[in-house]
């Protein structure tokens, strides 16, 4: 048996409506889960050189969360909002006993369809005329509120504003860390506010027992000017030296070593 017309159109309307909220909703938690694994990144970036753990799992968080995310999209945008007994639900959530009315009704019209029931055609008409004339009481937004995308909505445009900017005034750093976001594995080098003039070598010999100088010198333009460096090597003959900043030069004093293979940059 057929719905009355009036909440046939009521439930149409309530899909429509249902269906733009909850497509927005989760479009715009995507935006904020997977920015925010990308600013994390690179907030990570500018304060240690982040481990490819620590990449990976930043990534891996916001991947996560964003097809959890589409997942619900889709199965409350395309197969929950075409239910009439979910939406009635989300009606009774609201208007409790014209919730249950409506609810009733829906089920009942689910039994008769199925040729196996035990309701009167009369009583059940009845119950759709006079749900019939309650269904304009019931507003459709007050079920699927404006509300409901609020915070999704802050969060997506707080995530696009902070990406917008950083690249806009970093955009060098803004790419490298997106390389180091996307690739998490790789052995792609963290670029940082602070640029140094590369050595012509990065080789050479010194005298055992004697105090050698090694020098690294800031590139022009450089943004950030740290006022200690540490240069640290691991291998055979490791070291961990400190130098404060003279001008534009960081000089390091390396003794008891006869041979050296340094790192391309120091650490600052």
């Amino acid at each position: 048996m057929e719905l009355n017309i009036s909440i046939s159109q009521f439930f149409e309307t309530l899909q429509r409506i249902a269906r733009k909220r909850i497509i927005l909703k989760y479009s715009l938690l995507i935006c904020a889960f997977v920015g925010a694994s990308w600013i994390l990144l690179f907030a990570s970036d500018r304060l240690i050189n982040s481990p490819k753990e620590a990449r990976f799992l930043l990534f891996g968080v916001g991947l996560f969360l964003s097809l959890w995310a589409i997942w619900k999209l889709l199965s409350f945008g395309f197969h929950y909002c075409t239910n009439h007994s979910w939406l009635a639900k989300r009606v009774r959530d609201q208007y409790r006993g014209k919730g249950e009315r409506l609810l009733g009704i829906i089920e009942i019209a689910g039994e008769r369809n199925s040729f196996d029931h035990t309701f009167s055609t009369q009583i059940f008409q009845a119950a759709q005329q006079k749900m019939a004339g309650e269904i304009d009481s019931i507003q459709r937004e007050k079920v699927f509120p404006w509300k409901v995308v609020t915070i999704p909505a802050v969060g997506a445009c707080s995530a696009i504003s902070i990406i917008f900017f950083l690249s806009i005034a970093f955009p060098e750093l803004s790419s490298n860390s997106f390389q180091r976001w996307i690739h998490p594995f790789s052995n792609i080098e963290r670029m940082t506010l602070t640029q140094f003039l590369k050595p012509d070598i990065n080789s050479f010999y010194i005298i055992k027992d004697e105090s050698s100088p090694i020098r690294f010198s800031l590139a022009h333009g450089c943004k950030l000017k740290p006022n200690e460096a540490r240069l640290i090597h691991s291998s055979d003959q490791p070291f961990h030296l400190i130098s404060r900043l003279n001008g534009k030069i960081y000089d390091f004093e390396t003794v008891s070593y006869t041979h050296l293979t340094l790192p391309t940059t120091p650490y600052v």
